[in-house]
């Protein structure tokens, strides 16, 4: 399972991406060829270069100076490879606003994210009845040691205003690294930022409008849990 988290203005949110070796392997192999295509239009473009959703939607960083309607491509052709490829997307979000609004003291958000997301996760493992055991992986993130005491934890009981089932199938610890070194990490980011653009962003330009139906046509299709707390 692969895990990738960000912040917007009113949601902290996160993302799984559950994978097997099956779906891991076409996935990159995908995600590597898209990125291929990019060098055709743009010389000088390294095919190694990071698929990060922010930065290939609004064409920063490593992605600038890629024209607009490339880099809408580019996010076209990634939720398709994430369909095709098998995986299964989970997402989930707080809303930062009505947490700090209902508590005087509220649990912080990333805390409660990847409480939720992992919980989810568990449920469709739960759902589908699969008895498989699943390894976490992350992008590296400044929360590191304590996602990993805390994950400890709730693989073992349901903990207080977190969780409530253990993450019984859920096996060893988070395992962090750089998400620039991994296409898995990388198809997770952009599959996270995606579902959260198209649910918190309604795009004014008619062909921005139909590229975002597109997109989320696809990821929905991967989709097995995407809820915003208090919505459960």
């Amino acid at each position: 399972m692969i895990l990738a988290s960000a912040r917007g203005g009113k949601l902290y949110y996160m993302g799984a991406l559950m994978v097997g070796a099956v779906e891991a392997r076409a996935l990159e192999k995908s995600l590597d060829a898209i990125v291929a295509t990019v060098t055709q239009d743009v010389p000088g473009f390294d095919p190694a270069t990071e698929l990060h959703g922010y930065e290939v939607f609004h064409q920063k960083g490593a992605w600038e100076g890629v024209p607009v309607w490339l880099s809408v491509s580019v996010c076209k052709q990634a939720a398709e490879a994430i369909r095709e490829s098998g995986a299964v997307f989970v997402f989930r979000g707080i809303d930062i606003e009505k947490l700090n609004g209902n508590y005087a003291a509220p649990l912080p958000a990333h805390r409660l994210a990847l409480s939720h997301v992992l919980e989810s996760v568990q449920r469709v493992l739960n759902l589908d009845h699969t008895n498989e055991s699943v390894l976490v992986l992350a992008d590296e993130h400044h929360a590191a040691p304590d996602s990993r005491t805390r994950f400890r934890g709730m693989r073992a009981a349901a903990q207080w205003g977190y969780t409530t089932i253990p993450l019984s199938d859920l096996i060893d610890t988070i395992y962090f690294g750089p998400s620039n070194h991994s296409r898995l990490l990388q198809a997770a980011d952009m599959a996270t930022f995606l579902t959260n653009r198209f649910l918190t962003i309604t795009e004014g330009h008619p062909a921005a409008k139909k590229a975002m139906r597109e997109i989320r046509s696809n990821l929905e299709k991967a989709t097995r849990f995407s809820l915003v707390w208090p919505d459960q």
